[in-house]
């Protein structure tokens, strides 16, 4: 997830606006929730389910796709905020997170030090196009054939980005929040080495072991360093107390696949001229800069001329949009 001097564009500031088991579960569960609006339609094809869906007055379902070190257990408070205001919400768990994920011996107490700075991730295969597979798996069972509201978070950005790309006859809106969209900086790498994420808190925060060697971007979250802790907050969750920071942090994963920050997940033109698109900037994130979101904007603008970016200004952090998801869902309601 980010030193700049080069301010981006300046937008104007609007008004904030109010198979596996558990897998085949979700799906089983969502079918049923919807099968009375849209299930003939579903049998006759994705046509009749959207025209069923929209005539009927149902709103479209979020798909919220999680940050780097995240699964859907981490985004359970923004998608409850969701779904007490009437809202059909899910976040996926990619490749190798959630119940998949794998928490080593190394990472239990008493730590193995040597083991977490050697071992290779389990997850070291998974490739966007996994990610992305997964994402659409999930948008077909929660959807019914109708479009949904494709959400992505920091690193989810990424995965969003090219969800859109291969199925944007499926994607009601896109929406990020403080996400990466790639587009004239071709990966999130090329992001996160740009002049515009100088800034980053995150650069404070080393990793806890070589990417190289370990075949993944890994975290020790479950650290006690002071200093370490203290360089997370402030990126994160400055506003948060340390109580909080510790439980945010608790429910991420140590490793995330590093090939999603290389690949290419840039925007496709022919693509994104059919789905329209927000950017909900968190103001007040020290993890992803202000400056880096603005570029990620103003290039997907002149990557897709006539049809910019919505752009919505919330007043939080990186993680406060979980801990505090009430005004996050409030935004999200209000687009669609």
């Amino acid at each position: 997830m980010t030193e700049g001097t080069t301010p981006g564009p300046q937008h104007e500031l609007r008004p904030r606006q109010t198979p596996r088991s558990r897998r085949d579960t979700l799906k089983l569960a969502a079918m049923a929730a919807g099968a009375s609006v849209v299930g003939a339609a579903v049998a006759a094809g994705p046509a009749q389910a959207q025209e069923a869906a929209h005539g009927s007055g149902r709103k479209p379902a979020f798909v919220v796709v999680p940050g780097s070190h995240g699964n859907a257990a981490v985004m359970t408070p923004l998608i409850s905020a969701l779904t007490r205001r009437g809202r059909t919400a899910v976040a996926v768990d990619l490749p190798g997170h959630g119940p998949e994920a794998d928490y080593p011996l190394w990472y239990s107490t008493p730590q193995d030090l040597n083991a977490l700075q050697n071992e290779v991730s389990s997850i070291s295969n998974v490739r966007l196009a996994d990610n992305v597979e997964r994402v659409i798996s999930d948008i077909e069972a929660v959807g019914h054939g109708a479009p949904v509201v494709l959400v992505g978070h920091s690193l989810g950005g990424a995965t969003t980005t090219a969800v859109v790309n291969k199925v944007p006859h499926l994607i009601h809106r896109v929406v990020f929040i403080a996400g990466f969209c790639c587009s004239r900086l071709k990966s999130v790498y090329e992001c996160v080495t740009s002049p515009e994420y100088a800034t980053s808190k995150l650069k404070l925060v080393p990793p806890s072991a070589d990417g190289a060697v370990v075949k993944a971007n890994r975290f020790n979250w479950r650290t006690a360093e002071p200093k370490v802790l203290a360089a997370l907050k402030e990126a994160y969750l400055q506003d948060g107390t340390d109580a909080e920071v510790r439980a945010a942090l608790a429910g991420l994963q140590p490793d995330e696949t590093i090939w999603v920050s290389f690949e290419d997940c840039s925007i496709r033109p022919e693509a994104w001229r059919r789905v329209p698109r927000t950017y909900i900037r968190l103001v007040r994130d020290q993890s992803m800069p202000i400056p880096l979101q603005n570029r990620m904007i103003a290039d997907a603008d002149a990557t897709v001329p006539g049809r910019p970016f919505q752009v919505i200004d919330l007043d939080a952090t990186h993680l406060g949009i979980i801990v505090s998801p009430q005004e996050t869902a409030a935004v999200l309601d209000g687009l669609g």
